[in-house]
């Protein structure tokens, strides 16, 4: 059974990062109209977030997850909006750490730098507001310590953290000189910038950090208006995005990662048959459709589908109805959204699955257990050894996706016996 916490690791289906990513953007133009800005100030803002998200974007393997970005943004809005919203903005920021914890750094540290300069925890005395300081900024390196995977390397590329770290340096340095009441969020976006130069909470760092980035930019053009209205500052700001622009290209896009054919070792190949599997239909996911052929590849791993909408049947191995576990993999999502096995960890026992056979046959098996394995501790010799009966193995991802090796911690495995 999936945990609470395995949910919130996983990536949700690109377009549902996508929107939320771009819902951000949206909100933070309404943050900006809640702090009386001039529309200008705004416009800064949005185009400093969406060139973040549209660098992330082309970069991830895994598309931007604008989910924690939204929740911040919703609590910046509430926060905006006066006192009585201020249970909605720490409930909307506490969503946001549920589901990445590098969020907690960003704060942490806000907190922490706002007990130190005096601008927090004002009616306690003064030994005690430092107290409280220093543990929130100690408690934020902490938690970049358990996120961190030594080892490693950081899944933002290098160049996209040139510009974004250019950037700011630009607008965090410029708001530190002549906004000295900013430092403290300034030095919560750096925090958050930082982390992204560390495995682990590196690319869920990157939206939160520029969403904050942005609300400086918009402060910083509201100031200091005649600042950002120079001609020159203006051309220096478009050769820049030129030069993002260029180096986009030049990055390699991402794939979608291989679902089975991440850790699922075979054992040996079998003699192939004259029959085939063609097609699968399991009635109570209402999935049905034809089955594609799955090889092995030089190591020996069973190669996934490439279409992830479509299953496919180890073809070197046994064909379902036949004496010995037959094996059929499918994807659970790609980049553009669910796959063919995204249901498949809510089968239960005696489930119908049929396997329709070019001989014109139809192999009925029902559901006998349901498990989700890690892949470093795959049952190899239950799944793929021999059994006195017919047997059916359907093998997806689960758990949590590991976004440094671009692959999902463990497997669905589905164990059915013929009827």
């Amino acid at each position: 059974m999936t945990t609470v916490s395995s949910l919130l690791g996983t990536l949700p289906p690109w377009p549902v990062g996508l929107v939320t990513a771009v819902l951000a953007g949206i909100l933070l133009w309404s943050v900006a109209a809640r702090l009386r800005l001039r529309p200008e100030s705004r416009a800064a803002a949005t185009a400093v977030y969406a060139c973040c998200a549209l660098l992330t974007e082309l970069t991830a393997a895994d598309g931007v997850d604008g989910r924690a970005t939204l929740l911040l943004a919703a609590g910046g809005m509430f926060a905006a909006a006066g006192k009585r919203r201020s249970v909605l903005a720490a409930l909307a920021c506490g969503a946001a750490v549920a589901l990445a914890p590098v969020v907690a750094v960003g704060i942490l540290v806000l907190l922490g730098v706002m007990a130190l300069g005096r601008d927090l925890l004002t009616r306690f005395p003064a030994a005690v507001r430092r107290l409280a300081g220093v543990a929130a900024i100690v408690a934020a390196a902490g938690i970049v310590a358990l996120l961190a995977r030594p080892g490693d390397g950081p899944a933002v590329p290098v160049g996209v953290l040139g510009v974004l770290g250019a950037c700011a340096l630009l607008i965090g340095g410029a708001a530190w000189l002549r906004l000295p009441w900013l430092r403290p969020p300034v030095l919560a976006v750096a925090a958050l910038f930082a982390c992204q130069f560390v495995p682990g909470p590196d690319l869920d760092a990157v939206l939160p950090a520029a969403a904050g980035l942005a609300v400086l930019a918009a402060v910083l053009t509201e100031e200091h208006q005649a600042l950002f209205a120079r001609p020159v500052l203006v051309g220096a700001v478009m050769v820049g995005v030129a030069a993002a622009a260029l180096l986009v290209p030049a990055i390699p896009l991402p794939t979608a990662p291989d679902p089975v054919a991440d850790a699922v070792p075979v054992v040996a190949r079998m003699e192939r048959s004259r029959v085939a599997a063609v097609s699968i239909a399991i009635p109570s996911l209402d999935l049905s459709g034809p089955l594609d052929e799955l090889g092995v590849a030089a190591d020996g791993e069973l190669l996934a589908p490439d279409d992830p909408s479509r299953a496919g049947w180890y073809a070197g191995g046994v064909v379902p109805g036949d004496r010995g576990p037959a094996i059929v993999g499918g994807h659970v999502d790609s980049r553009r959204g669910r796959g063919v096995f995204f249901a498949l960890r809510s089968l239960r026992p005696g489930d119908v699955v049929e396997i329709t056979r070019s001989d014109g046959r139809v192999a009925r098996f029902a559901v006998a257990r349901v498990q989700q394995v890690a892949k470093d501790r795959f049952p190899t010799a239950a799944v793929y050894g021999p059994t006195p009966q017919p047997e059916l193995r359907l093998i997806t991802c689960g758990g949590r996706f590991d976004r440094q090796v671009r692959s999902y911690t463990d497997n669905v495995v589905v164990e059915a016996v013929a009827t």
